[in-house]
């Protein structure tokens, strides 16, 4: 009886979580939150959920991007943190800038998803210098 309420909890769980997830936008702006369970990338390679959702946090933290590069999978979620002081942006270096958040404050984040296979620079536009690579494949 135990296992059975233990798999009906989860399974009632997941279907709370996955909710929010899947109403959450393309871009996003805010304050971090609880959205689920996120994981960040200790290499440069996707995190999976346990949800099935592919999801990568880049931290920005001494004005870097941390990773700096990044191989992920169609469908992934990148969530950029900043960590430091000073204010930063994301800025898509292509020539249709797909992705641009506004000003980062401390604790800040923003969220892109990459649906499609390809090669994506972005930099911070308040300190140009520092960049930043995606690579979907």
């Amino acid at each position: 009886m135990s296992i059975l309420k233990s798999g009906l909890v989860a399974t009632l769980g997941l279907g709370l979580l996955a909710g929010p997830l899947e109403a959450k936008a393309r871009h996003s702006l805010s304050k971090p939150a609880a959205v689920g369970p996120m994981v960040m990338a200790a290499s440069p390679q996707a995190a999976v959920t346990k949800l099935g959702t592919k999801a990568v946090q880049i931290m920005i933290k001494d004005h870097q991007f941390l990773p700096a590069e990044l191989t992920v999978s169609p469908g992934t979620t990148i969530t950029w943190t900043n960590l430091d002081a000073d204010p930063h942006s994301i800025i898509d270096q292509g020539v249709n800038h797909l992705y641009r958040s506004a000003a980062l404050d401390t604790k800040d984040s923003y969220s892109h998803t990459f649906a499609t296979a390809g090669t994506y620079h972005f930099f911070c536009g308040f300190h140009p210098n520092m960049t930043g690579l995606i690579i979907v494949k």
